[in-house]
């Protein structure tokens, strides 16, 4: 990811913030699966949720 590049930045951004993700093709398109780990107990702990 270049500074100069526009646009297409989306899985670039998926993979800085993920624990791991997963990429399937669809008969149109693609599928994206990412692990990312939220902060949601009372002491900022973080939690792992799949979305």
């Amino acid at each position: 990811m270049g500074p100069g590049r526009v646009g297409q930045h989306g899985l670039g951004i998926v993979m800085a913030v993920c624990q791991s993700f997963e990429v399937r093709r669809e008969p149109v398109g693609e599928r994206v699966r990412a692990a990312i780990v939220l902060a949601d107990g009372p002491g900022g702990d973080p939690v792992g949720r799949l979305l």
